[in-house]
């Protein structure tokens, strides 16, 4: 029986999580964008306001997970590939692209869970909403809900700087940016496996006068807490935390302002190697 109760316990909690985020969300008075607002030809929306794209990288301690990883990619980038947002529509990640669960076609891909690397259904799919956030960012529009990871457990291997990561999580961790132009943009999101990156553009029907600028920086090292000088050390994996900060200007004939502000903290752990 208690093996029975874990998934309806599971899904109790994730259907209480969806129903405060949709009462929080009319409160806020998020209009999303409605998933069948597509184009056929992103060639209609001529005017590019950004660009940004991440490099897949095949790691070789994931051997035959790197091929589900890259398949989740694809699938969550044919759910966002020609969504349209009209002015004022709010994309949700987690709206848009749903349950990145087994039964809706998702191979088990590497995820972080309580600081530890495992693998999940959907695992994968961060660096389709990272590089999604960063292309939103680029393009100025105004960026509502984004989380970083818990620990940057891949160090100088990590495929993002600190502060640009944006996971998603169903029902718990969502990105969402509204479309804050007086005119309907468009998303391409695609995965080139040919050339292992994951590109994203937005474009709209309109011109922009605007530059934009993001800067992001570490601003501490937070090393973790010293480890009992009776355990051997070399029995355990050292990942520093940090605090990073993230921040756009936006440039325009009206002047330069701040339009987006993050202080994001990366926790440091004390890892045993298994």
């Amino acid at each position: 029986m208690k093996n029975k109760e874990k998934p309806d316990a599971a899904l109790h909690f994730r259907e209480i999580r969806l129903f405060t985020e949709t009462v929080m969300n009319t409160a806020k008075g998020y209009r999303f964008v409605k998933e069948n607002n597509r184009t056929s030809s992103f060639s209609e929306y001529p005017f590019l306001i950004g660009m940004f794209q991440t490099d897949i990288r095949m790691r070789p301690e994931l051997k035959e997970v790197n091929a589900n990883r890259i398949k989740n990619m694809k699938k969550s980038c044919r759910c966002i590939d020609g969504i349209v947002l009209e002015p004022n529509d709010v994309f949700s990640f987690n709206r848009v692209v749903g349950e990145r669960s087994e039964a809706r076609g998702y191979l088990k891909g590497p995820v972080i869970v309580g600081g530890e690397l495992t693998h999940s259904s959907g695992g994968g799919v961060c660096q389709i909403s990272t590089t999604l956030f960063n292309c939103a960012l680029h393009s100025g529009l105004k960026v509502l809900e984004k989380h970083n990871h818990s620990i940057d457990i891949w160090g100088d291997q990590r495929f993002i700087a600190l502060g640009l990561d944006a996971i998603v999580v169903f029902g718990r961790r969502d990105l969402k940016f509204k479309n804050d132009l007086p005119f309907r943009i468009a998303i391409s999101m695609q995965v080139s496996e040919d050339e292992r990156k994951v590109i994203c553009k937005i474009a709209s029907e309109r011109e922009t006068q605007r530059k934009i600028i993001v800067l992001s920086h570490i601003i501490k090292k937070i090393p973790p807490e010293p480890i009992n000088r009776k355990i051997d050390v070399n029995s355990y994996r050292i990942i520093n935390g940090w605090l990073v900060e993230t921040k756009r200007y936006t440039e325009d004939a009206k002047g330069k302002k701040l339009t987006y502000f993050k202080r994001e903290r990366y926790t440091p752990e004390c890892k045993r190697i298994r």
